[in-house]
């Protein structure tokens, strides 16, 4: 699991730790021990090709810390915002913000979460050759009801896994999960790795001020 700060996340409850084992489902032969040069998008491992592999590629370069919005989530919030607990207004600038009925407003969406052919191209120019996708943290809204919580990732997760699965040559993703509610949160783990072909889940620090050690969140790990 891949654990962060969302934005409106108090950052001293706990400590974050970006695991590797999302790396290790999609890629198992090859030696992720080698860190390659960390960059503004987040560290980044190298994989060098152990003796004895079928892969001749020389090495490949993943992002393991790369969000992307897809606009098919956009699009059904828009067809459908009272089945998600979650509304879009535009801005001054001409972007468009993600509202929880709540009450959180979010930062308006920048281009770079939700456009693609951006994204190849940055990945070209650094190098990288895979992407780990995961959604922007702030969108996961732990305090919504439960059951809205549930259907929105799930809309989440299958946007995002016909992503990756439309780019599987350049892109794995993490599922997200309702963890306001940790049973929903196990099933939706579940569902997104079974169904939507995610290598793993990403969570965030903390959850409405609860630590993620937290005994109410025992079922859910």
């Amino acid at each position: 699991l891949q654990v962060e700060w969302p934005e409106n996340c108090h950052r001293e409850q706990t400590a974050v730790d970006f695991c590797r084992t999302a790396a290790f489902s999609v890629f198992p032969r090859l030696n992720w021990d080698r860190p390659a040069r960390p960059d503004r998008r987040g560290r980044r491992w190298e994989a060098a090709c152990p003796a004895g592999s079928s892969y001749t590629g020389g090495g490949m370069r993943v992002d393991m810390h790369a969000h992307h919005v897809p606009p098919a989530t956009l699009k059904a919030v828009e067809d459908g915002p009272s089945r998600y607990g979650v509304h879009l207004e535009a801005t001054e600038a001409g972007r468009q913000c993600l509202c929880f009925d709540y009450g959180l407003k979010l930062r308006p969406f920048l281009g770079g979460l939700l456009d693609l052919e951006e994204r190849w191209e940055a990945m070209d120019s650094q190098g990288v050759d895979r992407q780990i996708l995961s959604g922007w943290t702030d969108l996961f809204g732990y305090g919504m009801p439960p059951k809205e919580g549930a259907s929105w990732h799930r809309l989440m997760n299958e946007r995002l896994g016909e992503v990756a699965q439309k780019h599987s040559g350049r892109a794995s993703m993490l599922a997200s999960v309702p963890l306001q509610d940790a049973d929903l949160a196990a099933a939706e783990l579940e569902h997104g790795i079974k169904q939507c072909g995610a290598v793993g889940g990403v969570l965030a620090a903390s959850v409405n001020g609860i630590n993620l050690g937290d005994a109410d969140l025992d079922r859910f790990w």
